[in-house]
């Protein structure tokens, strides 16, 4: 009942944050066609972007299987990032669940090992992010631009969360029964590992690093499509909110939450509201249609060749 109701919430609040996304641009349609700019040219850097970005992400999934000794090739690892991106644009999560089954079943990772790899992976992606909103803080608080607290306390949060699983004794205070504690341990397992290899650590935090550089370049292009130029230090907070949104789904896609917070947080650092909703929604009509496009030729392919192995590997 509880898997019932979660998915319910989240289709409710899909269904809501879409609505009003949706609303907000039709009842400002004037506005927004009188600023609207936009050229074959926006769309293909931003599609450049894009292609790049999937990249670094596919990267950061890729050093950890490789340090643990699994064989997972550059461009068999890419398409898995891809069709994982295509999937969780569909309910529970069904991109996330393709790649978990795929390396269980291909490489022999399983569940829980892999879950906690990419639950690490998504703890240095906050401390990333909360460490480069605190330094747009600094760089408000230096060009003399009032900083509201609600900016100060949000990032300091996401900092705090990414910070505390590495300094913290979590094997002392986490469940050790049941699957819960497996799931526990599998993640403290995966922290440790981060710990003890700072090569690695300091390669995925300069991969995230480049990410939030990729994602502001796009939106700078989607702010220049509607002719609006934010203040420099507004990419310190929009870049990691948004890269934060594309792994953490809170609904499927994050379709309209990810484009009215990138609203929100832009009035928060001294730009437009209306301007960041309309930014966010061109930079999601192109990765929406590249993600239909690359995202499912490479769910195809991925499911090809796992009905391949499965077959190779079923009783005769």
């Amino acid at each position: 009942m509880t898997g019932r109701l979660r998915v319910v919430a989240q289709w409710a609040i899909s269904i809501a944050t879409v609505g009003y996304v949706v609303w907000f641009v039709v009842d400002h349609r004037e506005v927004f066609s009188q600023q609207f700019a936009g050229t074959p040219r926006h769309a293909l850097v931003i599609a450049v972007g894009i292609l790049a970005t999937w990249m670094l992400n596919s990267l950061q999934t890729l050093m950890p299987l490789r340090e643990l000794g699994v064989r997972v090739g550059f461009w068999e690892n890419l398409l898995l990032t891809l069709a994982a991106g295509f999937g969780n644009y569909l309910p529970l999560r069904a991109g996330t669940v393709l790649r978990l089954h795929y390396i269980k079943s291909v490489h022999g990772v399983g569940y829980l090992r892999y879950g906690g790899i990419l639950g690490t992976r998504t703890l240095l992606l906050l401390w990333a992010a909360g460490g480069l909103g605190l330094i747009g803080v600094v760089a408000m608080a230096v060009a003399q631009h009032p900083v509201r607290l609600e900016i100060v306390v949000l990032f300091a949060s996401i900092l705090l969360v990414g910070v505390a699983p590495f300094v913290l004794p979590l094997d002392r205070v986490l469940p050790t029964r049941g699957l819960s504690g497996r799931v526990a341990t599998q993640l403290v397992e995966a922290i440790a590992l981060i710990r003890k290899n700072h090569r690695m650590t300091a390669w995925y935090l300069g991969l995230v690093v480049l990410q939030f550089g990729l994602l502001a370049a796009r939106l700078s292009v989607a702010f220049e499509v509607i002719r609006h130029r934010p203040a420099w230090w507004a990419y310190f907070f929009l870049s990691p909110v948004a890269t934060i949104l594309s792994f953490i789904n809170i609904t499927p896609g994050n379709l309209g939450l990810r484009e009215w917070l990138i609203g929100v947080v832009s009035a928060g650092v001294g730009a437009d509201y209306a301007a960041g909703i309309f930014a966010a929604a061109v930079d999601r009509a192109v990765l929406m249609a590249m993600t239909l496009v690359v995202g499912g030729l490479a769910s195809a392919l991925v499911a090809i060749r796992l009905g391949r192995h499965t077959g190779d590997t079923a009783p005769s």
